[in-house]
């Protein structure tokens, strides 16, 4: 009987190689996150558990869950899908941010998301007085940070094609919205739970929000303040139109209640782009620094102070020429 080799057989389960293989060249950030994920899974195993560590409407006081939701999948199958995504995420994240703004992009958005979640299940249930499970509905997973990474996909390349034809063209600006309809038609036909439109919605406006306003840029601004990156840039041409339309409106309320006030036009505005992407936008054109604003303001009023001097010789030389004329007469 022939000895069978101890090389033929694997030492490890099938999924450790595959957990390998996806992780394998990423950072050490991302090693942890894929751990996590892995023991998130282990802790649904047992009953009861999700009350404990996911998010729960029912259970608005359990602040741990805020941090552990991201992190638990009751599928195998789909923990290895959450580790690709957070694998080639986080790949394209640390060409364009340090390793703290990574983490503190990740946190922030999917805090973002556990917080709303609960608040918007609360608000359909007392104020709405909508049917909604508080206690059985359990939000866990990555469909919320996969919303706000649309978002960073916008920011960064909004205007690469997505699809070209001759009927339509699709850029990376409408990115967020077209997914945000694909989740909700798949809720829509029971293909996936309609917990996963919240998460995913909310996850869009906690990352436009944080990177708009609140992200703290390594030349001291805070924020993205560029057109391309408003608010109605997320919607097509004619919605718009509409949504900068009811934005200014809110604004001129505000100014008039003094709650808000005009922002300088002197902010800089922070661009990030990734290697091979176009840059020659609009961004391009409206993104000056501040010293190249000064010196534009130092050359205007240069060119206003001697013109006068310029209009009054070139006076006092007409006057001349009359007074040689009438000499000559």
């Amino acid at each position: 009987m022939m000895a069978v080799s101890a090389t033929s057989r694997p030492i490890f389960p099938p999924q450790y190689y595959e957990f390998q293989h996806i992780t394998g060249g990423t950072s050490l950030l991302v090693k942890i996150i894929a751990c996590g994920m892995i023991v998130g899974f282990f802790l649904t195993l047992p009953g009861g558990s999700l009350d404990f560590i996911t998010v729960t409407p029912g259970h608005p006081f359990l602040v741990w869950t805020q941090l552990t939701f991201s992190f638990i999948q009751t599928e195998i199958w789909m923990v290895f899908i959450d580790i690709a995504f957070i694998a080639s995420s986080f790949k394209l994240l640390e060409q364009l941010w340090s390793p703290f703004e990574v983490v503190m992009f990740y946190v922030v958005t999917n805090t973002s998301v556990g917080v709303l979640s609960i608040v918007h299940y609360l608000v359909q249930w007392n104020v709405f007085d909508v049917e909604v499970d508080l206690f059985g509905t359990h939000i866990y997973g990555l469909a919320g940070y996969m919303g706000s990474f649309t978002v960073v996909v916008k920011q960064i390349m909004p205007n690469n094609c997505l699809i070209t034809s001759q009927f339509v063209r699709l850029r990376n600006k409408h990115f967020p919205l077209l997914t945000l309809l694909l989740i909700i038609s798949g809720a829509f036909f029971n293909v996936w739970s309609s917990k996963y439109v919240v998460m995913f919605f909310y996850g869009i406006v906690a990352s436009w929000t944080y990177l708009r306003f609140f992200q703290r840029h390594s030349n001291g601004q805070c924020g993205d303040k560029t057109d391309t990156f408003s608010l109605a840039s997320f919607f097509p041409y004619p919605l718009g139109i509409i949504v900068t339309g009811l934005i200014d409106s809110l604004f001129y309320i505000l100014r008039i209640l003094r709650v808000h006030k005009t922002e300088s036009k002197d902010a800089t505005c922070v661009m990030t782009h990734m290697p091979g992407a176009n840059t020659n936008g609009v961004n391009g054109e409206r993104c000056l620094s501040k010293d190249v604003k000064s010196e534009l303001q130092l050359i205007t009023s240069s060119a206003r102070t001697d013109l006068p001097s310029a209009t009054a010789t070139k006076h006092d030389h007409i006057n001349l020429n009359e007074v040689k004329v009438q000499d000559s007469l």
